[in-house]
């Protein structure tokens, strides 16, 4: 499924939903793993809070432009 804004995506998000907005299997689950990423447990599962993972994502693109 491909979605063309973020407000189709689902309040939580996991791989499969990163990879459908453009990012890679692999980057998709380096994000799910981080420490600093807005990630929600649900059992073993992680997925991501939508809303404060595109403000976290755009603090990423901040803080690599400081640098």
């Amino acid at each position: 499924m491909k979605f063309t804004n973020k407000a189709e995506l689902p309040i939580l998000i996991g791989a499969e939903e990163l990879q459908a907005i453009g990012f890679t299997r692999g980057m998709a689950y380096n994000i799910l793993n981080r420490a600093d990423a807005p990630i929600v447990k649900i059992g073993k599962r992680k997925l991501l809070d939508r809303d404060r993972f595109f403000a976290w994502l755009e603090t990423q693109g901040k803080d690599a432009a400081n640098n």
